[in-house]
């Protein structure tokens, strides 16, 4: 697996339960992670229709990224957020259960992600939404 694909595929778990070494924020409740996961994992599907959409061009796709990111900046911030009130347990919880979803979602991404794995604009996009 290449560098793009292995980020790309992290960062929707990474956008969900970032590790952080911040203070200790009030622990998540299983209504909290329950919520934010079906939101996080909506927000992946929408991004992989992103790359499914643009996987022939690599401009647009890292174009419409752009738009997506900033469409969003609220909800990446939140998740965000979200995460660094997550234990490792809970982490761990959420990888078991949502791990299949998470492929599935990397797999309709692969065709843009193999086309423009060495896209350093794509790269850079990426990077913004793992970043906290």
């Amino acid at each position: 697996m290449n560098q793009l694909t292995k980020r790309i595929l992290c960062s929707g778990l990474a956008f969900i339960f970032l590790v952080s070494a911040c203070a200790p924020a009030p622990a998540a409740t299983q209504a909290e992670i329950d919520d934010m996961a079906t939101r996080g994992i909506a927000m992946m599907d929408e991004i992989a229709v992103v790359f499914a959409a643009n996987a022939e061009d690599c401009n647009k796709l890292a174009a419409q990224l752009s738009t997506f990111i900033s469409a969003n900046c609220t909800d990446l911030n939140e998740f965000r957020a979200f995460s660094k009130r997550t234990s490792k347990q809970q982490q761990d919880a959420f990888n078991a259960k949502y791990s299949d979803k998470m492929m599935a979602i990397g797999m309709k991404m692969m065709p843009a992600i193999q086309k423009c794995q060495n896209d350093p604009a794509l790269a850079d996009l990426m990077g913004q939404m793992q970043s906290p």
